[in-house]
Parts: C-alpha cells; structure tokens; sequence
C-alpha cells in the first residue's frame, strides 16, 4: 500500500480520486490546493503526489516547484485539462519541472490507476 497525496481544486473530483484510490488500496490524503503540501509532506512522507496544473492560490506549477525542492526524489504525476493555455502546454511544463507522468483530463479510471501503478513499480 503506498501513500498518495492528492491536490485538487474540485471537490468533486478530488473525492472521486481519493476513492479510487483507496478502493486499490493506498493510504490516500487529499488537499483543494498546494498551500498545504509541504507541511503535509513533513508530517507524512508519501510515496506520490499527484497534483491539479490549474488551481487558485496556489497552482500546479508552484506546488511542484516547493515539493521539487524540499524532495527531489518524491514522485509527481501532473493532470489538467488545458484550460485557456491549452494541453500541450501544460504537459511541456510538467516536463520540464520533472514531473514523472502527466494525466491529461478527463482520464478514464483505468487511466489513472495504470498511471499510478506505472509511477510506484519498483525500478
């Protein structure tokens, strides 16, 4: 079982992950946003972090760069629907920041849980 953060803005979705996985099961937390993740992170380590690119407050992107820099081995899966910037950009983003796996929305539940099994296989 592996400890999963997730950060996302919408309840409804954010519940719906959460469920998801930990129906597999993880040890599953989930935040409405980034402002929180650091502590979060002291108190708990986890295994994943998977984290929404468009939030208020805080988005994905300063959410990834903080948790980058306090744990640079932590694994990060990124997920966005595009919004006004478009997909594309966003994915090349999450690249660059070194995110491990990029989710585009909306994703099946299969999708997410292949993706989250790809990101926890032992190397």
């Amino acid at each position: 079982m592996a400890r999963i953060l997730i950060v996302e803005d919408s309840a409804d979705e954010r519940q719906a992950l959460a469920e998801l996985l930990a129906a597999v099961p993880h040890d599953v937390r989930a935040v409405p946003n980034g402002r929180s993740v650091l502590g979060l992170l002291r108190e708990r380590p986890c295994d994943l972090v998977i984290v929404d690119m468009i939030m208020p407050e805080m988005d994905g992107v300063e959410t990834i760069l903080a948790v980058r820099r306090k744990y640079p081995d932590l694994k990060i899966m990124a997920m966005s629907g595009g919004g006004v910037a478009g997909f594309d950009k966003y994915l090349n983003l999450s690249r660059q920041l070194g995110v491990q796996q990029f989710l585009p929305k909306p994703f099946t539940n299969d999708e997410m849980l292949r993706a989250v099994q790809r990101l926890l296989a032992p190397r």
